[in-house]
């Protein structure tokens, strides 16, 4: 009696169900799909790197200077120091200079504490106090455009049409409301005496170098009797 091996069968789990397929016939791989799947993802990769491009000198020089930012050294010529001290002051200049009342109470400290305590109140009384701080900032006259000893309002110093540069940090003074993280210095010009901050004997100024305190928590400190910022009047250019 001629004794016959039983053909092994190999068991496979696909989901949930049991294949059985008989060895020997086993179904043949299509080896075109597997390579067309490399060939494809091969192609999608070197296009995103076409696309978004690989880490370069200029990025990780980028992130160098944000770790300098905050050691309160001076920019080389043409860069502006990076931290998010730096990004706040930026922030506020440009609401400021766009007259976005919201973006400035959110960022200046003495502001937000002058509604927090309106709302004690109630919310009319919180609403009328932001009306009137919004209308202070809305004001840009003749006779507000007058730097004196005591400071200005800041919508006189970041006019419209002025020119802000971050220049430096440093540790700022610690005497104010709230402990100052960075002081952010800018470089602020204008391009037409008609457009310019004007001195306290109403000469156009060229340019000045005025400092924003920012606290730990980000916001914007009071620094002038009159206005936020600090000014720095050595530095007042009258060369047009």
């Amino acid at each position: 009696m001629q004794c016959v091996r039983p053909t092994p069968r190999i068991v496979r789990f696909i989901g949930t169900k049991q294949v059985r397929v008989v060895a020997g016939n086993r179904p043949k791989r299509k080896a075109g799909v597997s390579v067309a799947v490399v060939i494809a993802f091969a192609a999608l990769g070197g296009f995103a790197l076409w696309y978004w491009g690989a880490p370069n000198e200029e990025f990780l020089r980028q992130q160098e200077r944000f770790r300098q930012g905050r050691d309160g050294s001076v920019a080389a010529a043409g860069e502006s120091p990076v931290s998010e001290s730096a990004t706040i002051a930026r922030r506020y200049a440009s609401a400021v200079q766009a007259g976005d009342c919201a973006r400035v109470i959110a960022l200046t400290w003495w502001m937000e504490e002058r509604l927090r305590f309106a709302a004690k109140s109630g919310e009319e009384t919180r609403g009328s106090a932001m009306e009137d701080l919004c209308e202070a900032l809305r004001v840009r006259d003749a006779a507000g455009n007058r730097l004196r000893p005591e400071g200005i309002e800041d919508q006189y110093v970041f006019a419209p049409m002025a020119q802000i540069e971050v220049t430096s940090l440093d540790a700022g003074p610690q005497d104010l409301a709230k402990p100052v993280t960075e002081r952010v210095w800018m470089h602020v010009s204008y391009p037409a005496p008609t457009q310019s901050l004007k001195d306290e004997n109403g000469t156009p100024i060229k340019w000045l170098r005025v400092g924003v305190n920012v606290s730990a928590d980000g916001y914007v400190l009071k620094a002038g009797v009159i206005g936020n910022l600090e000014i720095d009047f050595e530095s007042i250019s009258y060369n047009w």
